[in-house]
């Protein structure tokens, strides 16, 4: 069994939907203390980008291997993603994921994140690719611990 390490997500903008948010906080719920979000509200905007500097300043650590959504990222596979992982916790570093709010984030933090990840080529609003996320966190869990949740050769 591999380690699955402690996993830090900054993202903006509250979700609307019950519906969405119940779906979040069941996979939060299913992660357990694991998985740490750190929400700004209101979101952070493009013309907020002192907001922005003070709420992402906190993924920026020393420990911090920072893994920026972007529509512009490179794509992987669910165990290329666990094991992605895998190597971090395997380095005693944290994960942390950056994900912008309507207009992505700022080039800054791209630039400043070790990874690009996108989730296929479609745009996804941010506050379903926080659930997104969440998910294949959940499932690289899963594939780390040998839970049966993800199955060999399923698409997933």
């Amino acid at each position: 069994m591999q380690a699955f390490p402690p996993t830090h997500i900054y993202a903006t903008g509250k979700h609307k939907d019950k519906h969405l948010a119940a779906v979040e906080a069941d996979y939060l719920g299913r992660l357990g203390s694991a998985v740490t979000l750190n929400v700004s509200n209101p979101p952070v905007t493009v013309r907020g980008q002192q907001q922005a500097e003070a709420f992402y300043a906190g993924a920026f650590r020393r420990d911090a291997v920072v893994l920026a959504l972007d529509e512009g990222g490179t794509t992987m596979g669910s165990q290329a993603f666990s094991q992605l992982l895998s190597q971090i916790a395997g380095s005693s570093r944290t994960p942390v994921f950056l994900i912008g709010g309507d207009a992505g984030l700022f080039p800054e933090h791209l630039k400043q994140a070790q990874y690009r990840l996108a989730f296929g080529a479609m745009t996804w609003p941010h506050l379903l690719a926080r659930v997104l996320l969440l998910e294949q966190l959940y499932r690289a869990q899963c594939i780390l611990r040998g839970h049966p949740y993800h199955r060999e050769g399923a698409r997933a």
